[in-house]
C-alpha cells in the first residue's frame, strides 16, 4: 500500500506527554538512485531490483531523487510485507521515498506520513509501546544553498524533542559538513568548504540545538566524475547510552555505476546477543 500525506502540521496524538523514544532494534538503509523510476524499463527494472534486494536486509529503506510520479507508484510492485510511502517531484527532478516491512510496523499502533516540501523532505511518525520514532527521508536542492537551508528549516520546525522520540534523518543532503568530506578529482584537493554555510546551519540548528550526531563512514558515498562527495548520511539523535550495550553501526555499501553514481549507506542498532553462562 501506498500512504496519503498529511499536512505539516503534527497531530496532537504525536504530542503526549507519556511518549518515550523508540528503544527497539531497527536497521535501515538509504539510497539515491537517481531516478528509481526511470523512463526507460529496462532500466528502471534493475533500479528496482536492487531496492528490492536491499529491502531482504533492512527494516526501512530510504530513496531519494525517486523522479516518482502518481501512476508510477501506483504500478510499482512492492516485494511482500512491505508498505510504501512517497512525495513526489516531477518525471525528471526530485522525488522521495520510504519502505518500511510490516513486520517492523507491528511494533506501533500510531502511524503518519507528513510531507514538508513535496519531492524533498518528510517524515514517517511511529508511536507504540516500544516508544517513538520519526524517520525523515531528505532529498535536498543539489543546485541552492538558501533553498537547502529553508528545507533544514523545516525539518527543525517539528523534530519532536529527543526524550519523547527517536529520530533518524537520512537520505542525500547535497552538501557536505567538513573539507575533507569532497575531494576535486582535477584539482587534486579537497574541497568541502564550498558547503560551509549549509555545514553552520545545520551544526547550529540540529547537533547543538537538537542534540543530533552522524553515525559516520568514512568513505566517498558519491562519484560524479570531476568529484567525489560523502553527500548521503545519516543522523540520529539517539541518547549515547545506547552506545554501551548495542551494536550501531553504519556502513557504505558496494558501487554499481550501472545504476547510479551514488552507493546506498546501511545502519543498525541491535542489542547485545545474550550468551549462556
Amino acid at each position: 500500500p501506498s500512504a496519503t500525506p498529511t499536512s505539516a502540521t503534527p497531530s496532537p496524538s504525536h504530542q503526549s506527554a507519556g511518549s518515550i523514544p523508540f528503544y527497539g532494534d531497527f536497521s535501515g538503509f538509504a539510497w539515491n538512485a537517481q531516478a528509481l523510476f526511470a523512463q526507460k524499463a529496462d532500466r528502471q527494472a534493475k533500479k528496482q531490483y536492487r531496492a528490492r534486494y536491499l529491502m531482504k536486509k533492512h527494516d526501512f529503506g530510504i530513496f531519494s531523487e525517486t523522479h516518482s510520479l502518481q501512476g508510477r507508484t501506483d504500478a510499482c510492485w512492492l516485494p511482500h510485507g512491505v508498505s510504501a510511502y512517497w512525495s513526489h517531484g516531477d518525471a525528471r527532478i526530485g522525488g522521495i521515498g520510504l519502505w518500511v516491512q510490516d513486520s517492523f510496523l507491528k511494533q506501533f499502533s500510531k502511524s503518519e506520513w507528513i510531507e514538508l516540501e513535496p519531492g524533498r523532505v518528510a517524515v514517517l511518525r511511529l508511536d507504540g509501546i516500544n516508544g517513538s520514532l520519526d524517520i525523515f527521508c531528505v532529498y535536498l536542492d543539489p543546485q541552492s544553498p538558501q533553498n537547502r537551508q529553508r528545507s533544514l528549516r523545516k525539518v527543525s520546525s517539528i523534530i519532536r524533542p529527543k526524550d519523547k522520540s527517536l529520530t533518524i534523518i537520512t537520505g542525500d543532503f547535497n552538501f557536505v559538513e567538513s573539507t575533507e568530506d569532497r575531494w576535486n578529482v582535477g584539482a587534486e584537493g579537497f574541497s568541502g568548504q564550498s558547503n560551509a554555510d549549509n555545514a553552520q546551519f545545520f551544526k547550529s540548528e540540529f547537533r547543538n540545538k537538537h542534540g543530533f550526531h552522524e553515525w559516520e563512514q568514512a568513505f566517498f558515498t558519491f562519484d560524479g566524475g570531476s568529484s567525489r562527495s560523502r553527500i548521503d548520511r545519516m543522523y540520529t539523535n539517539q541518547h549515547i547510552s545506547f552506545q554501551l550495550d548495542h551494536n550501531c553501526s553504519c556502513s557504505a555499501l558496494e558501487w554499481d555505476f550501472e545504476l547510479s553514481r551514488h552507493r546506498a549507506i546501511s545502519f543498525s542498532r541491535r542489542s547485545p546477543v545474550q550468551r549462556c553462562s
